[in-house]
């Protein structure tokens, strides 16, 4: 073969292999921030999934930065988010963003999205990517100076309800995944997500439903969260097998689907109750006090020696008298939609109230069609739309 067609037949092949290079690498490039297992679990999820389904080429980049609430368990859990590319662990996120050290981007386009942390990170991210800065967030006051635009709960819509509209469920299916008998009503249990939590939570509701089934046989399920390791859920559980509880690691949505009442302490778990429909009764114990967690100054002050107990105690006075709901449907609707109790936790006084609420079909049904009526929008595919369709140098609306 000449040279000449040598050459030539080269450059072919070498145009080709840059055309398929092109073409396959990802278009945008989203960076994603969150700090806590709520974060992930409820907002980092859809988001991920919804911009898969709209941008099969997108490459998605979550960096995890530093939270009080955290468990060390956040990046474990984010793997199990197949839509999720490059998941970027809290020590090497802090070494990028206040060192030299450069971060591939794996696109020209792309944009940062805020979903929990302290916005500065987002601001520094932005800054060294050279991408547009977004955010999602519950708190009215977020400071959105730095900000390209700011999707905001109490306007833009619950991002978490998200969860819930980009899931099927079918209960035949789900009862046969978790070997459960499609004939029996189970009440469903969140112990907690948080180790510190799930000790307290966990021993008080094992010890109601115990004081239940000395009088009826109901069936519960106890949803055990990712964040809990296998070592802490051996040493809460009794030794002895306890008839009528089943103990899951599973979907929470699939299991609220499937369930005639949940059980929970205030937070992620009664925004997916309420989405999904079901009938809810939500437990604010302040058997332990030291176990609440208060931002801020406040959250600081209370932890320091001596004094430290009195202030609890005093805001603690403060806030019970302040805080009408603690539940998500009854704060959104400033009503009592679904029973809730804040306050010191005895099991037997407890079990009367789970035993009446069970037994009170009616009352069940009523709460589920009050469900049915709070509304939901489709913030996700909003936040989404508008990243995807940002200009990289001009600022949104």
């Amino acid at each position: 073969m000449p040279y000449s067609s040598y050459l030539k037949s080269r450059i072919k092949i070498l145009k080709n292999s840059m055309t398929n290079s092109t073409q396959n690498s990802p278009s945008f490039h989203l960076f994603i921030q969150a700090n806590s297992p709520g974060e992930i679990s409820a907002w980092v999820k859809p988001i991920a999934i919804t911009a898969k389904q709209y941008n099969p080429n997108i490459f998605i980049t979550l960096y995890l930065v530093p939270c009080q609430y955290a468990t060390k368990k956040e990046a474990d859990v984010a793997k199990t988010i197949s839509e999720i590319d490059e998941i970027i662990p809290v020590n090497k996120s802090l070494l990028y963003l206040f060192s030299l050290k450069k971060l591939i981007k794996k696109s020209k386009n792309g944009a940062i999205l805020y979903l929990g942390g302290d916005p500065f990170y987002s601001s520094r991210m932005s800054s060294k990517t050279g991408f547009p800065a977004f955010a999602y967030t519950e708190h009215q006051n977020f400071p959105t100076k730095a900000f390209t635009h700011v999707f905001f709960k109490h306007k833009d819509g619950d991002l978490m309800a998200a969860n819930s509209q980009i899931q099927h469920f079918e209960r035949n299916l789900i009862f046969q995944k978790y070997s459960l008998n499609p004939k029996k009503d189970y009440c469903l249990i969140f112990p907690g997500s948080r180790p510190e939590h799930f000790k307290a939570f966990f021993k008080l509701c094992l010890d109601t439903v115990t004081e239940i089934h000395k009088s009826k046989p109901y069936h519960f399920i106890f949803c055990i969260s990712p964040y809990i390791s296998d070592d802490l859920l051996n040493e809460s559980q009794p030794d002895n097998n306890t008839p009528n509880i089943t103990y899951l690691r599973g979907n929470s949505l699939e299991l609220l689907h499937i369930s005639t009442l949940m059980i929970s302490l205030p937070g992620t778990n009664t925004a997916e109750a309420m989405y999904m429909h079901c009938p809810m009764y939500t437990l604010c114990p302040l058997n332990q006090p030291k176990l609440l967690i208060l931002d801020g100054l406040l959250g600081l002050i209370v932890k320091l020696p001596l004094i430290g107990s009195l202030i609890l105690f005093i805001a603690l006075s403060i806030l019970k008298k302040k805080t009408k709901f603690a539940s998500l449907p009854n704060k959104l609707k400033n009503e009592k939609i679904v029973p809730e109790f804040i306050g010191i936790i005895k099991p037997k006084e407890q079990a009367h109230i789970v035993i009446k609420l069970l037994e009170n079909k009616e009352k069940l049904l009523s709460i589920k069609e009050r469900l049915k009526q709070m509304p939901i929008s489709p913030t996700h595919q909003a936040i989404v739309k508008k990243i995807l369709k940002s200009n990289l140098h001009q600022k949104n609306d």
